[in-house]
């Protein structure tokens, strides 16, 4: 008998974006994901850092009630998937590690105090080893601002739900993609882009080497998306020495960037938007099916566990 210790997630899950929530649950004996999406009736969801992310509360709450109604959701445990946005990534590199778990999370906060723009005692921090690289530990680290935090989980704990997961939606897109393409370990740099922001993660035999983050403004939008990611490349190149160009992966993105061309000493770099219809499972959308595949960090959450 095969014992897994791997971590069970919850099998429902809630993505927020600023139109409106999917829920998603799934049927692992189906492989069939059942989707709901509803839109936002106001303005009701700010993805911010460092402000608490919802005005109207007992709307939210509404929507939420509502939607586990449709979908008749019996579980208690969910999972919440919100924008980029809200949280921060950072590679940390060690070259020794202490002994004790709270020694290892004293030094990686100690780190954190020096670049983010709020007192340390107010961030959630949660970390995971990557990968070792010659000689060096490599850890994955997210921060999140507690009054955000907490402000969720007061809602979803007023509604008798118990928040098994939070996390950010390219996380779970990237895991997604990775099932399909475990085999290939060569560089890779993921782009989101989501409604005011954009974020890029740069990954090479598995080990994640680079992460940014940018609020996109209203106009000259794919300018800055050139930027940052042709930014992010020559860092491969001129810091991390990298000998094989990254193809850039497009997670999900709310504008149209079909036209992103990025050229780098007269080589074009190959763009690639993900295809996850090959591991996705049959989805049965509840009253219609949405223009945008906004769901799919939801559907990818429900089914992290089977991944």
């Amino acid at each position: 008998m095969k014992l897994d210790f791997k971590r069970q997630y919850p099998k429902t899950a809630i993505a927020l974006n600023n139109e409106g929530l999917s829920l998603a649950t799934y049927i692992p004996r189906k492989n069939l994901a059942q989707v709901y999406t509803q839109e936002f009736s106001e303005d009701l969801f700010h993805p911010e850092f460092t402000v608490r992310n919802i005005t109207s509360p007992d709307t939210l709450k509404q929507s939420i009630t509502y939607s586990l109604k449709k979908l008749d959701v019996r579980s208690k445990r969910i999972s919440l998937i919100l924008p980029d946005s809200v949280s921060r990534l950072f590679i940390f590199d060690f070259d020794d590690l202490p002994s004790k778990g709270v020694d290892l999370e004293n030094l990686i906060k100690f780190k954190l105090k020096k670049i983010i723009p709020f007192e340390i005692d107010s961030a959630q921090v949660s970390y995971q080893w990557a990968q070792n690289t010659e000689g060096k530990h490599n850890f994955q680290v997210g921060v999140m601002y507690k009054p955000v935090i907490e402000q969720y989980q007061e809602i979803f704990a007023e509604l008798g739900l118990d928040l098994g997961l939070i996390d950010i939606k390219s996380n779970n897109l990237i895991n997604l993609y990775n099932a399909l393409e475990s085999h290939n370990k060569s560089p890779r740099l993921y782009l989101s882009v989501g409604d005011n922001y954009m974020s890029i993660l740069l990954e090479n035999d598995s080990e994640y080497l680079l992460y940014r983050s940018k609020t996109l403004p209203a106009q000259n939008r794919t300018a800055l998306i050139e930027r940052e990611i042709r930014q992010s490349v020559m860092y491969w190149f001129d810091r991390l020495s990298g000998k094989i160009t990254p193809t850039v992966i497009i997670l999900e993105s709310t504008d149209d960037i079909s036209k992103l061309k990025i050229n780098i000493e007269d080589h074009d770099i190959e763009i690639l938007k993900a295809d996850y219809g090959r591991i996705l499972p049959d989805i049965n959308f509840y009253e219609r099916r949405p223009e945008r595949p906004s769901y799919l960090g939801a559907v990818a959450a429900s089914m992290r566990s089977y991944l």
